[in-house]
C-alpha cells in the first residue's frame, strides 16, 4: 500500500535519514492524532536526539499514537532504546503510545536481548499499526 506514497524528508543527521508518511488519504480520521515516521540508517546518541525532538514536537500537536518504520536501521544503541521509551511512557498516560512497526533483524535482535520487545505494540506494518486504530 505504501508504494504508492511518498514519504515527506524531514532530516537527515549523520547516519540517520528521516521521513514522514502523510496519513491524510489513508487514514484522514487520524492526521491529528498519529504520526508515521521512517527512519533509515544508524541511530545513536547524537541521531537520538532529533528523534526525541521530532516526537516531542508531535506531542505538543496533541498527536499520540506515534509508528516508528524501523526496516531500514542499521545499527540501534541504548540513547534509541531511550528515546523510544522515554517518548512512549509520556504518550502512554495520555492514551496513546509509541509503536515500533517493521523492526529490522538488528533492531528486532536488541529489542530482544534488552527484553524490551513485550513493552511497546510491535506491528509488521505501519498500515496495520494505523488500522488498529480505527
Amino acid at each position: 500500500m505504501t508504494d504508492f506514497i511518498q514519504p515527506k524528508f524531514l532530516l537527515e543527521s549523520g547516519q540517520l535519514k528521516v521521513y514522514q508518511f502523510p496519513l491524510d488519504e489513508l487514514y484522514p480520521s487520524l492526521v491529528n492524532k498519529a504520526m508515521v515516521i521512517k527512519l533509515e540508517g544508524e541511530i545513536n546518541l547524537y541521531s537520538s536526539q532529533h528523534i526525541k525532538e521530532i516526537i516531542q514536537e508531535a506531542v505538543d500537536q496533541e498527536v499520540i499514537h506515534i509508528f516508528l518504520e524501523l526496516c531500514d536501521i542499521d545499527y540501534i544503541d541504548s540513547s534509541g532504546l531511550g528515546v523510544f521509551l522515554g517518548a512512549h511512557s509520556k504518550v502512554h498516560r495520555l492514551g496513546g503510545g509509541v509503536h515500533l512497526c517493521n523492526p529490522s533483524k538488528k533492531v528486532n535482535y536488541v529489542l530482544t536481548l534488552t527484553k524490551l520487545i513485550g513493552l511497546m505494540k510491535i506491528f509488521p506494518t505501519w498500515e496495520e499499526g494505523c488500522k488498529s486504530l480505527l
